[in-house]
């Protein structure tokens, strides 16, 4: 396998798309060696809920991950 990849996405009030835009990154590519860090600048609608329901699916328990989620 190849060199990883990695994205970084900011996230504020994004939680109706941000799902779809993971996907797109993670699942939808032909290169799969590629991790997405996404960091949430504080919001204040369902993006933490979309994020915390997507870093804890075994699939993407290497690929994706969430900074400071826990604030």
């Amino acid at each position: 396998m190849g060199s990883r990849i990695s994205f970084c996405m900011p996230c504020y009030n994004d939680g109706d798309s941000v799902e779809k835009a993971i996907y797109s990154i993670l699942d939808d590519q032909d290169y799969k060696n590629v991790e997405m860090i996404v960091v949430n600048d504080g919001s204040k609608d369902s993006s933490r809920a979309v994020l915390d329901k997507l870093v804890s699916k075994r699939k993407y328990k290497d690929r994706l991950k969430i900074p400071n989620r826990k604030l």
